[in-house]
Protein backbone atom coordinates (compact mmCIF):
# COMPACT_ATOMS: atom_id res chain seq x y z
CA UNK A 1 0.00 0.00 0.00
CA UNK A 2 1.24 3.44 -0.84
CA UNK A 3 2.00 6.09 1.33
CA UNK A 4 -1.04 8.45 1.65
CA UNK A 5 -2.60 11.09 3.19
CA UNK A 6 -5.69 9.54 3.66
CA UNK A 7 -5.43 7.86 6.48
CA UNK A 8 -7.03 8.69 10.03
CA UNK A 9 -3.88 9.35 12.45
CA UNK A 10 -1.80 7.31 10.84
CA UNK A 11 -3.60 3.98 11.83
CA UNK A 12 -4.01 2.36 8.49
CA UNK A 13 -7.65 3.21 8.25
CA UNK A 14 -7.96 4.53 4.91
CA UNK A 15 -10.74 7.19 4.08
CA UNK A 16 -12.38 6.17 0.61
CA UNK A 17 -12.30 9.08 -2.05
CA UNK A 18 -14.42 9.67 -5.03
CA UNK A 19 -12.12 7.94 -7.25
CA UNK A 20 -12.75 4.66 -5.27
CA UNK A 21 -16.18 4.89 -5.27
CA UNK A 22 -16.42 5.40 -8.43
CA UNK A 23 -14.27 2.45 -8.64
CA UNK A 24 -15.98 0.25 -6.69
CA UNK A 25 -19.42 1.35 -8.89
CA UNK A 26 -17.96 0.41 -11.99
CA UNK A 27 -16.84 -2.98 -10.93
CA UNK A 28 -20.61 -3.75 -9.14
CA UNK A 29 -22.80 -2.22 -11.84
CA UNK A 30 -20.49 -2.99 -15.08
CA UNK A 31 -19.82 -0.25 -16.86
CA UNK A 32 -19.24 3.50 -16.27
CA UNK A 33 -22.20 4.86 -17.77
CA UNK A 34 -24.32 2.80 -15.18
CA UNK A 35 -21.78 3.75 -12.31
CA UNK A 36 -22.57 7.46 -13.15
CA UNK A 37 -26.42 7.05 -13.09
CA UNK A 38 -26.60 5.31 -10.26
CA UNK A 39 -24.08 7.40 -7.96
CA UNK A 40 -25.95 10.76 -9.47
CA UNK A 41 -28.92 9.41 -8.42
CA UNK A 42 -27.95 7.74 -5.04
CA UNK A 43 -26.29 11.81 -4.76
CA UNK A 44 -29.67 13.51 -5.69
CA UNK A 45 -31.67 11.21 -3.47
CA UNK A 46 -29.77 12.08 -0.35
CA UNK A 47 -29.71 16.33 -1.34
CA UNK A 48 -33.16 15.80 -1.69
CA UNK A 49 -33.94 13.94 1.77
CA UNK A 50 -31.34 16.63 3.48
CA UNK A 51 -33.34 19.68 1.98
CA UNK A 52 -36.81 17.96 3.01
CA UNK A 53 -35.65 17.26 6.51
CA UNK A 54 -34.14 20.92 6.85
CA UNK A 55 -37.47 22.67 5.41
CA UNK A 56 -39.96 20.29 7.73
CA UNK A 57 -39.50 21.97 10.71
CA UNK A 58 -40.08 25.89 9.05
CA UNK A 59 -43.22 24.55 7.82
CA UNK A 60 -44.96 22.83 11.17
CA UNK A 61 -43.38 26.08 13.29
CA UNK A 62 -45.24 28.10 16.03
CA UNK A 63 -44.45 31.29 17.96
CA UNK A 64 -44.51 30.71 21.39
CA UNK A 65 -45.17 34.05 23.25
Amino acid sequence: MRASQNTIKHENIRIPTIRDLKDLAEKAFHGPKAADAVLFTVTAGLYGWLLYCLARPFLHYQLVF
